[in-house]
């Protein structure tokens, strides 16, 4: 068993690494074609107690990262222990009401925010458009400065959450970046997002070089929520549209 003593993870620090399947993939040191060396070079650093964890969340990561994080189970021998794992991490939300809980626990939740359908596909537009922008840019270590994730929404925004992680660098100067998704379906990923992050962190960023104070880290949340919320806006606001035009042919031709 390995005895490297850094703190548990999630699937949210294994998230930092999805640029590199932005950059194509390679043969590693394993033999395993096709997979970038970064997630292979990571999960060497891992205990197994984060392979474990990882192992329960590999519907979570991307398909480069599942097949690395495989090889480094098969070659540590711990394949009969991943069968059996259970999610040591999540926690129910309901005991966030019990106060003895909130006081004992670092994860604790902040207050609700307006996030619903047209915020759920706005951020993530923005990080799709960071992600763009910043293809070509700097690998850069970046400092996590805060990190959050909103109770639920149980107003008019019908239950929408935010996660957001916010970090600092150094690049032509200071530099502040982050984070942000809002969402109704993905409670883990939000939870990855915000608590496998603390204040002090060390994580990999990517800045477009000609713009610094551009950056980008990847949240983990999938597009099928934020399209869908899209899409339905977008007929709503046609529909809305062509009644109005409608209805002013009709004063027109009174």
């Amino acid at each position: 068993m390995h005895q490297d003593k850094s703190p548990s993870v999630g699937q949210g620090q294994v998230v930092s690494m999805e640029w590199a399947a932005i950059s194509g993939s390679a043969t590693n040191d394993l033999g395993t074609a096709g997979v970038p060396a970064d997630f292979s070079g990571e999960y060497r650093t891992r205990t197994d107690e984060e392979l474990l964890q990882l192992w329960v969340e590999r519907s979570d990561l991307l398909p480069e990262a599942e097949r690395a994080l495989q090889s480094e189970i098969d070659r540590r021998g711990l394949t009969e222990q991943a069968v059996n794992a259970k999610d040591i991490r999540c926690e129910d939300e309901d005991d966030y009401d019990n106060p003895k809980v909130r006081e004992d626990s670092d994860q604790q939740l902040a207050p609700p925010v307006a996030a619903w359908g047209p915020s759920i596909t706005w951020y993530w537009l923005r990080e799709m458009w960071l992600r763009q922008r910043t293809k070509d840019g700097l690998d850069i270590q970046a400092k996590v400065e805060s990190a959050l994730l909103t109770r639920a929404n149980q107003g008019r925004g019908g239950g929408g959450r935010r996660a957001e992680l916010c970090y600092s660098y150094d690049c032509q100067g200071p530099q502040i970046g982050r984070t942000v998704r809002d969402f109704m379906i993905g409670d883990r990923v939000g939870r990855a997002l915000a608590f496998a992050h603390k204040p002090g962190d060390t994580i990999t960023i990517r800045v477009d070089s000609n713009v610094p104070d551009r950056s980008y880290f990847p949240s983990g949340f999938g597009w099928i929520e934020p399209l869908f919320w899209g899409v339905f806006f977008s007929i709503l606001a046609l529909f809305l549209l062509t009644g109005a035009v409608v209805g002013v042919f009709d004063l027109i031709n009174r």
